[in-house]
């Protein structure tokens, strides 16, 4: 009995180690915000779960360059950025779905009449990395 202990605590200590997943530092600086009103918000994205919900967000005053960091699993991801002028944590659009808050992605805006495609937008993430991302608004 002592023995079969000894040899799962050893299995579990190596499957842990063989299977945890290494983390790398993402810092993204936000810029060009028109006004000082409300947060910017920074969302890190999969493919998985693109411009879905994500699990990897930070929201900060707004500054002149704000900072937000992340430690991530080496892979691939996209970040949306949007300055929420009145705090409701939603990119704002009018009755024509055009967005009225600032936003921003981490390859640039490709095109102003589409959503970006998460190709286009996507970056890998294998070493410690930082991007600044510049928001505008649509019109």
């Amino acid at each position: 009995m002592k023995y079969f202990a000894l040899l799962f605590s050893f299995v579990l200590f190596f499957s842990s180690v063989i299977f945890a997943q290494e983390k790398v530092s993402l810092k993204v600086f936000s810029k060009g915000f028109s006004n000082k009103k409300g947060v910017v918000n920074v969302s890190v994205f999969t493919k998985e779960n693109f411009l879905q919900y994500s699990e990897f967000n930070c929201t900060k005053p707004i500054s002149e360059n704000v900072a937000c960091e992340f430690e991530l699993p080496k892979g691939n991801y996209a970040v949306a950025v949007f300055h929420d002028e009145d705090k409701n944590l939603v990119l704002n659009k009018n009755s024509l779905g055009i967005p009225i808050e600032a936003f921003g992605f981490s390859e640039g805006i490709k095109s102003m009449l589409r959503k970006p495609r998460y190709n286009e937008i996507a970056f890998g993430l294998y070493e410690q990395k930082t991007i600044s991302i510049e928001v505008k608004k649509w019109l």
